[in-house]
C-alpha cells in the first residue's frame, strides 16, 4: 500500500516539478529582487540580444569608504554571453539609471 501511494506522489507532482525545472534552467535572469533587475533586463532587451545567449548576469555594489563609514556609490551589472569571451558590462547609478555600457574581452555592445 505504501508504494502505491509513493507512487501515486510522484505522477501527482512530477508535473510541478517539471514547470519548476523549467523556470529555473531558462534563461539566466536576474533574481528577483537584485539591485536594478528591471533597468538591466531592459537594456538587454534594447540591445536586441537573444536571451538564449545570456549565459549569466551578476550585479555588483560599488562602495564608497569614508571616515564615517561606507556607502553604496552605484552599481555594475556583468552580462556574459555564449556568442562571446568576455562580458557586456553596465554602469549604473545608485537610482538605478544606466550611465555607461560598454564591452569587455571579444564582446561588443550591439547597435541600440
Amino acid at each position: 500500500m505504501i508504494q502505491g501511494a509513493v507512487c501515486w506522489a510522484t505522477a501527482a507532482i512530477a508535473p510541478a516539478l517539471a514547470i519548476v525545472l523549467a523556470a529555473l534552467l531558462a534563461s539566466p535572469a536576474l533574481a528577483a529582487g537584485d539591485p536594478c533587475e528591471a533597468e538591466v533586463s531592459e537594456r538587454i532587451a534594447r540591445m536586441n540580444i537573444d536571451p538564449g545567449d545570456v549565459r549569466s548576469i551578476s550585479v555588483a555594489a560599488r562602495v564608497r569608504s569614508r571616515r564615517g563609514g561606507s556607502s553604496v556609490s552605484g552599481y555594475d551589472a556583468w552580462v556574459s554571453l555564449e556568442s562571446c569571451r568576455g562580458s557586456i558590462v553596465m554602469r549604473l547609478s545608485r537610482q538605478c539609471r544606466i550611465e555607461d555600457v560598454y564591452g569587455k574581452g571579444d564582446c561588443k555592445v550591439p547597435d541600440q
